[in-house]
């Protein structure tokens, strides 16, 4: 079994000027492509549902000692932007019980953004041999 990715986001709420979200108009783009694949699964969760889904899918920022509280809240309001201001990728084990990664995130001062969390995970090959055949300059 592989892992499964599950995207929480609410995207009339997207906060698009944050670090954070750099790209995440690229993002959404590719995480629809994904989720017709079957890839991705989307939720669109209550307010409620996603507290809960953020403090569960907090443990690999401790076990992977990297930040995620400035990416989705503040010291005084943990996880309040979680799959609203900041859509989240989650990472979940294959028996989806618990989770193994979260995006964005930042570690070692650098942010690791959705956007970059897809390229990594699903690198596309297709899309990069487009791109050399076309961007590459002409021969004669």
């Amino acid at each position: 079994m592989t892992n499964e990715c599950v995207f929480y986001c609410t995207p009339s709420a997207i906060l698009r000027g944050l670090p954070y979200n750099a790209n995440i108009d690229a993002a959404l783009d590719r995480i629809d492509r994904l989720r017709c694949q079957g890839k991705v699964r989307v939720v669109k969760a209550s307010d409620n549902k996603l507290l809960a889904s953020y403090l569960q899918a907090s443990t690999p920022s401790v076990e992977k000692k990297y930040s995620i509280q400035q990416a989705f809240g503040n010291l005084h309001h943990p996880g309040f932007l979680f799959g609203r201001g900041v859509p989240a990728l989650i990472v979940q084990s294959a028996s989806g019980t618990m989770a193994v990664d979260i995006f964005p995130h930042k570690k070692l001062e650098r942010i690791v953004t959705v956007h970059e969390a897809l390229s990594e995970l699903f690198p596309n090959k297709e899309t990069d041999l487009s791109h050399a055949l076309f961007d590459a300059p002409a021969m004669h």
